[in-house]
């Protein structure tokens, strides 16, 4: 009944009858998500302190500091660990640059009053 004859090679062949399987996707969550809603709320907090403290020109530049720190830490096993110490480093090195731009504004300023 199920045995069909494969004219090419002349052997029988017999098949079995199909099987069907039902698969119900499962709806997974991520672990990671509530690492991620905690980072955040940690980032936020952060951020806000730091903008607290810091002068408004360097706000800009603050804030990339927070993002590039949320993106290192986001890497690590650990985010909400690193993130601090990642934030607070990020944030001096932008200090750095603030600094160091502001010294150039004043200088080129005084070369533009000097040559006129």
């Amino acid at each position: 009944m199920n045995e069909r004859y494969n004219k090419k090679l002349g052997i029988p062949t017999r098949f079995e009858p199909d099987v069907n399987f039902y698969v119900m996707p499962a709806i997974t969550v991520s672990f990671r998500g509530t690492v991620d809603t905690e980072l955040e709320r940690l980032k936020n907090k952060l951020l806000k302190e730091a903008l607290e403290r810091a002068e408004p020109e360097f706000y800009p530049l603050l804030r990339r500091a927070a993002n590039e720190a949320m993106a290192i830490a986001y890497t690590t096993p650990y985010p909400t660990l690193f993130y601090p110490l990642l934030f607070t480093e990020k944030a001096a090195k932008m200090r750095n640059v603030f600094k160091k731009q502001q010294f150039i504004k004043e200088k080129t300023r005084q070369l533009v009053v000097q040559s006129v």
